[in-house]
């Protein structure tokens, strides 16, 4: 980890030319912990391009789980494009997977003289992980599993001051998964679409709903939100996320982000998460 932050700063001195940010955040509960380094290097109004590491701990996972990506970010005048690519490499647990995602993003409505604005967005996402599976009472046979991913959202800008956002996704399996009695895979399910959770998901999300409201606070530059997200699942399972989340700055450049995520589960103890970090900016 140490020699990943020493790359990050060498990279800030020979790309002078680039802002960059490095970020470290923590999210656990009684089931998981998850450790997410990031970097991002940014050129104002026209690109940006990260670089993130995940590493997490799972009680129903047998060893440590890795994730790699390489988010990319162009930002036009009237429209954005996202592209953001993954990987989940089979160091251990003998499974991997790969995927991605592009997100498209324009400005539907602006109002200066008031100070408001509508974006909308679309995102499609695709996954393919290859893990031992047993279908039925067939033993298991290591396999790949593709899905896919489709979503869409508005957000609406007040003076700066708030936003409403809401947003809703589907997924698709073409390799079925109602006959699945058991799945080795890792992937977490929140690499495809916003399911408004910081919770860890190896199950099979078949939609969710939700929005939030974002508040501004021009004394101190702090950012809260607040967010509902209704999410069904395959096999007959059904959740509603609450989530709390405030970034709130230390100093010029160094900010931190606190989380709170209750999970009310349908045939499940709830749950409770709790996520922190630290962002600098150079």
């Amino acid at each position: 980890m140490k020699r990943l932050l020493l790359l990050f700063l060498f990279c800030n001195l020979t790309l002078a030319s680039f802002a960059f940010s490095v970020g470290d955040s923590f999210i656990f509960n009684s089931r998981f912990w998850q450790n997410k380094l990031s970097l991002n290097a940014f050129e104002e109004n026209v690109f940006s391009a990260g670089f993130t590491f995940d590493l997490t701990d799972h009680k129903d996972i047998k060893d440590k789980i890795y994730a790699f990506h390489i988010p990319v970010l162009l930002d036009f005048s009237m429209l954005s494009l996202i592209l953001e690519p993954f990987i989940y490499p089979d160091i251990s647990n003998d499974a991997s997977a790969y995927g991605g995602s592009i997100t498209l993003t324009s400005l539907i409505k602006s109002d200066d003289i008031n100070s408001t604005y509508v974006n909308g967005y679309l995102r499609a996402a695709l996954a393919n992980q290859k893990a031992k599976i047993a279908r039925g009472t067939s033993p298991q046979n290591k396999e790949n599993f593709k899905q896919f991913a489709f979503e869409g959202g508005l957000n609406f800008n007040l003076a700066n001051l708030y936003s409403f956002n809401v947003n809703g996704n589907i997924f698709t399996y073409p390799d079925e998964v109602k006959n699945i009695s058991y799945f080795g895979g890792v992937m977490n399910q929140n690499e495809l679409a916003d399911l408004g959770t910081i919770d860890y998901i190896l199950n099979f999300p078949q939609f969710s709903v939700g929005g939030n409201i974002v508040w501004f606070s021009s004394e101190r530059n702090a950012k809260t939100c607040f967010g509902y997200k209704y999410i069904n699942y395959k096999n007959n399972l059904a959740a509603h996320s609450l989530i709390l989340r405030t970034i709130i700055p230390i100093s010029t450049n160094l900010s931190t982000t606190l989380v709170y995520n209750h999970l009310f589960e349908t045939h499940h103890k709830n749950k409770d998460l709790f996520g922190i970090g630290l962002n600098y900016l150079f």
